[in-house]
């Protein structure tokens, strides 16, 4: 056989199929060749100190991004946070602790029109549950803050920026209607 089709091994001439099956074989065993000659040993440290930083630095990213402000209808304080991995909405309002029970207690059940289940009274604090649809459980918490402040923070369910918004600014606006606070 002569031409391309045909191949010299050790002084005899190869068929077209001998010579494909030969440059099949070299190409399989080569990579197991190569494998072998560039493994080195590894050094287990070394690994999981570049896992450890990795994973520490990616927490501390996912850590510090899950907190977004918000504006609030609250005059004194318009700004307002909610923490993505609790699902927490904090805020403040200005007036007592007495008035905003109240005003929550309207909101909740007038304004919003949820059922509300029970409260628990702290020192200083309230804790405010109900219920919306689909048996969503809603926690308001109160708690009394020096120069007659409020700290409010709502849980709706595992999180729902918009709905704590909601309920937020239908406290604010009967604090403000009820007892014309600031």
């Amino acid at each position: 056989m002569g031409g391309r089709a045909a191949r010299r091994c050790g002084g005899r001439s190869l068929s077209r199929r001998e010579s494909v099956e030969s440059s099949f074989y070299e190409v399989m065993s080569a990579p197991q060749k190569n494998i072998a000659k560039c493994q080195k040993p590894c050094d287990i440290n070394a690994i999981m100190k570049k896992f450890t930083s990795l994973a520490l630095s990616f927490a501390a990213l996912l850590l510090c991004a899950c907190t977004t402000n918000v504006v609030v209808d609250s005059p004194a304080f318009p700004m307002a946070s909610y923490d993505d991995v609790s699902g927490n909405f904090t805020a403040k309002l200005a007036g007592n602790l007495n008035s905003a029970f109240k005003s929550t207690n309207i909101a909740l059940e007038r304004d919003l029109k949820y059922y509300r289940v029970g409260q628990i009274p702290g020192d200083k604090s309230w804790l405010v549950y109900a219920r919306a649809e689909l048996d969503i459980k809603i926690v308001v918490s109160l708690k009394q803050l020096p120069n007659e402040e409020v700290e409010v923070e709502i849980s709706y369910g595992d999180g729902n920026l918009m709905k704590s918004q909601q309920i937020f600014n239908a406290i604010a606006k009967n604090m403000r209607t009820l007892y014309g606070s600031r």
